[in-house]
C-alpha cells in the first residue's frame, strides 16, 4: 500500500516537473520571438501590460484558486456534495469578480494610463488587460480542478495546449506582418478563455445543480474584499506615482 502511494507520488511529481519545463519553455520562445517582431517600445508597453494583468489577477483572486484545490479535494470523498459546492461558489465567485474587475477597470484605464503611468498610449491594451484578469481566473478555475481531482496529466496538458495556442497565434500573425501591440494582447488574453472552454467540456457540470446557500456569505465576502484591494491597489500606486514621480 504504502509502495504504490510513493510510486503515484512520484508519477504525479514527474509529471508536475515535465509540463513545468514544456510550459518554461514555450513561455520562452514565445516572448523572444514577440520581442523581435514587436520591437523595444511596443514590447516594452506588452510587458508593462501583462504586469499589471498578473498584479491585478494576484490580488484580486483573493485565494480562490487555493480555497478551490484544498476545499473540494478534502471533502471529496468525506461530503461530495458539500465539495461540489466550494467547486461551485469558486466558479461563481471568479465570473463576479470578473465583471466587476472588468467593468472598473474599463472606467479607470484612462486614469491609470495618464495619470499612474504618464502613458495615455496605455488606455485601450490596459482595458484589454482587465478583460485578460477575467479569462485568467477562468483558465485557473480549470487548471485547480484538476488539481483538487489530482488529474494531472489534464492539468498539465490543459496548460501546454494554451500556450502552444498562443505561440501558434503570434507565430502566424508575426509571419503574416500583421502583429502588432494589440493584436498581440488580444491572443494573450483570448489563449486562457479557448483553454478554460477545452478543459471545462471535461469537467461534469453537475455542481451547478448544487444549493451553495449555506456558503452565500462567505462569497459575497470574497467579492466584496477583491473589489477594495482592486481599488486600494490603484489608489497606492496614484499616491507612489505623485510621491515619486512617473513610473
Amino acid at each position: 500500500m504504502r509502495r504504490g502511494i510513493e510510486t503515484n507520488t512520484f508519477k504525479q511529481s514527474g509529471l508536475t516537473l515535465l509540463f513545468t519545463v514544456v510550459n518554461g519553455l514555450l513561455g520562452l520562445v514565445f516572448y523572444i520571438y514577440l520581442a523581435r517582431i514587436l520591437g523595444p517600445s511596443d514590447f516594452g508597453l506588452f510587458s508593462l501590460s501583462i504586469v499589471v494583468l498578473a498584479v491585478v489577477a494576484d490580488i484580486g483572486n483573493m485565494g480562490i484558486n487555493t480555497g478551490i484545490v484544498n476545499f473540494v479535494s478534502k471533502y471529496l470523498d468525506l461530503d461530495p456534495k458539500r465539495s461540489l459546492q466550494f467547486l461551485k461558489l469558486g466558479l461563481f465567485s471568479k465570473l463576479a469578480i470578473s465583471v466587476v474587475v472588468i467593468l472598473l477597470g474599463y472606467l479607470l484605464s484612462p486614469f491609470i494610463s495618464s495619470n499612474l503611468f504618464s502613458k495615455p498610449v496605455l488606455m485601450l491594451p490596459l482595458r484589454l488587460v482587465f478583460i485578460g484578469v477575467g479569462t485568467t481566473w477562468l483558465f485557473s478555475f480549470t487548471t485547480s480542478y484538476y488539481q483538487a481531482m489530482q488529474k494531472f496529466f489534464s492539468w498539465g496538458t490543459i496548460q501546454v495546449f494554451t500556450n502552444l495556442i498562443r505561440l501558434s497565434l503570434i507565430i502566424f500573425f508575426g509571419v503574416s506582418s500583421e502583429l502588432n501591440l494589440i493584436l498581440a494582447l488580444i491572443i494573450y488574453i483570448i489563449a486562457p478563455l479557448i483553454g478554460f472552454i477545452i478543459g471545462f467540456i471535461n469537467i461534469s457540470i453537475e455542481f451547478f445543480r448544487i444549493n451553495t446557500s449555506p456558503l452565500v456569505f462567505g462569497w459575497k465576502l470574497s467579492v466584496l474584499m477583491s473589489m477594495i484591494f482592486v481599488l486600494i491597489g490603484i489608489k497606492i500606486g496614484f499616491l507612489h506615482k505623485s510621491s515619486h514621480g512617473v513610473l
